[in-house]
Formats: C-alpha cells, structure tokens, sequence
C-alpha cells in the first residue's frame, strides 16, 4: 500500500486500503497509523445525511408507467412493490421524535421524501396501488412482537385484495421490513408469506414469487438472489479447518470474507446495517452485539452501528459504514465521539465504555 491516501476520495478505497481500515490499530504500521486515524475520522463524519432530502416523487411516477402490458393482478402488485422497495429508506429519526410516525403529513403529489416510516411507506404503497384497476389495497396495524430494528409507534403494513383466476386473494404486504431484502437482492419475505395468526390472508409460496421476479426482469433464469451466495458461502466457510487458527485470526478472516464477497452500498443506513446483521447470523457465527451512536445537526443525521464481535479470548470493535464497508475503532475512539457530539441511547455499550460510572449522563 502505498504511503499517501488520498483523503478526497475517501468513497473510492482500493482493497487494500480498505483490509488497513479493518485491523485492529495497533497492528498499522507506524507510518501509516496517523493518516488512517484522520482517514477513519474522515470516513465516520463525512456520512452526515440530510434526511429531508432527495424527492423521489418523479421515480414513483415512473415505475408506474413503466409497468409492463399483459401482467395478471398478483404480478402488477409486485412489480409496484419491488419497484418501491428499491427507492425508500427507512427514517431512522423516529427513534428520538414519534412524530415523525403517525404525526407526519406528506403530500404525495407535490413531494415525497427517500426516507419514511413504515406509516407514510404504508401510505404512499397503497395510493400506488389503488390506482390500478381491479386492487383494493387498505393500510392495517401490525403487531410486532420482538422485532428488531424498527422504532417509534406501532407498526403498520398493508392489506391487498384482487381477484385473479376466479379467486379473491386477500395478502397481508409489508414493504418496510423488506426495503433491505430487496436492495440487497435476496427473497422477500413479507410479500404475501405471512398471515396475522387468525388465518385471514393468504400465502404466496415463495416459488411463486421466484417466477414473478423472473417474469418481470427482478432476476435471471438462475435464481440469481443473494440468499443463494449466502448458502454457498456458507458451505465454503464452514468447510474449512479452524483447529489451528487462533480466534483473532477466524474474526478476521470472516469479516474480511463478508466486506469483499459482499459488499454493497446501500442510500439508506438502517437498510445497509439490517444487510450486515443478516450476514452475521448467517456466515460470521460468532456472538456479536450491536450499538448505535447519531450525530444530529437540524434535519441531518449520521447514524452508525458499532459492532463488538466477543470470540471469548479476543475482542474487535468495528464500526459499520455503508458507503466504505468496515472500519475497525477501540473503546478509546468511541469514548472520543460521546464527547464530541455523537450520543447513544444504549446503557450496555455505556457501561462497557464506563465500567466505574455506570450513572454517567449520557
């Protein structure tokens, strides 16, 4: 690696760049140490997102006029849905201000923002598709008991009723939960696959869906998702000889095997960081805990997790960037960001930070 980083282009870190990013600091070498600490420092702060921005009104309108001639029903609904699902970010802000939930009025023919919660999501999907001739669709509270993730005021999805082939389908829809599946091109999972526990809607069988997403160009012919990567890394990582490796060296080796087969960027954080905790349960299988820190000036926000990957005799601190993959901090980093703006909501990661002040003002 060379000497000297270019710190404009911060967005555009060659690989080994980024592997430098990703060790613990006391293994840089001494003559890059001070320039990857402002590099990291650069990399945390530039990610400060006006969530009031980026009108996506003209992309919605688009998707709808580009729906394809000759779809049955079912398949116009999920061509708005998936469509949808890649333009909207979860709006993160509810977790501070519930107002941002059931008290925020859009009006979705002048403006209508990226970032939403699932109440204005739930709004705009079903204006979309009461629009189509032959589909009801109706917004309806959900219950989510031990969901992670989501924040603020009770939960609401959709309802969608349509006929097709002589039956009435009646399909419980909830684009919220699938906005990071589908910008990371793996199944959705709330498409019509669930029911409410009474036995009220119906379910869509997940290789229904598959040809729909074949039909209508989601995917190509070799179910190319990222659910099947994921099932074939995990037959490849989990293959492999560990018995002579030492726990620092299975951490890492892991989490670099995650950030360069799948690395993805991603407009909206909280999708980014529900992509990551995926690939975790599934291919890191080693106990982790998560944190986030905010940094908030008016309407702009950065949001970052931190992640502690706890291998028992060998602990790493990473912090999650959507837009550069990995950044590996220690407890003195995170200590310096609480004191300079940053703040947190977690008890657990202030008390890991503070062990002898566990009343601290946070």
């Amino acid at each position: 690696m060379d000497n000297y980083i270019d710190i404009n282009n911060l967005f555009d870190l060659d690989a080994n760049v980024v592997r430098e990013l990703i060790k613990d600091e006391d293994e840089v070498p001494d003559d890059l140490y001070n320039q990857l600490k402002i590099i990291k420092s650069e990399l945390i702060a530039r990610e400060m997102v006006n969530l009031n921005d980026e009108d996506v009104l003209s992309d919605i309108q688009l998707v709808e006029e580009l729906m394809p001639d000759n779809l049955t029903p079912i398949e116009k609904v999920r061509w708005i849905y998936i469509n949808l699902g890649k333009l909207f970010s979860y709006d993160y802000r509810v977790v501070n201000d519930h107002s941002l939930g059931y008290g925020k009025k859009i009006n979705t023919k002048e403006f209508i923002g990226r970032y939403q919660t699932c109440v204005q999501i739930s709004q705009i999907l079903a204006e979309v598709l009461n629009r189509i001739d032959g589909i009801e669709c109706n917004v309806i509270k959900r219950r989510l008991d031990g969901a992670r993730g989501l924040f603020g005021e009770d939960h609401v999805a959709n309802e969608v009723l349509l006929t097709q082939d002589g039956y009435t389908y009646k399909l419980m829809l909830d684009l919220t939960l699938d906005l990071y599946l589908i910008q990371s091109n793996c199944f959705t999972r709330h498409f019509g696959y669930q029911d409410d526990g009474t036995g009220t809607y119906d379910i869509i069988p997940i290789m229904d869906d598959i040809e729909m997403d074949k039909k209508l160009g989601f995917v190509d012919s070799d179910n190319d998702y990222t659910d099947k990567l994921i099932v074939e890394s995990k037959d490849e990582l989990f293959a492999y000889d560990y018995s002579n490796h030492t726990s620092k060296e299975i951490v890492e080796f892991r989490i670099d095997y995650i950030l360069n087969r799948f690395k993805r960027v991603f407009s909206g954080y909280h999708e980014g960081k529900q992509y990551i905790n995926l690939l975790f349960n599934e291919l890191l299988r080693i106990q982790y805990r998560e944190f986030n820190l905010y940094h908030q000036k008016d309407n702009k926000v950065n949001l970052k997790t931190i992640y502690r990957i706890d291998s028992g005799d060998y602990v790493k601190w990473i912090v999650y960037s959507n837009k550069s993959g990995f950044i590996c901090v220690d407890e003195e980093r995170l200590k310096h960001m609480l004191a300079n703006g940053w703040q947190t909501n977690s008890t657990t990661l202030m008390n890991i930070l503070y062990p002898s002040e566990k009343k601290r003002d946070m």
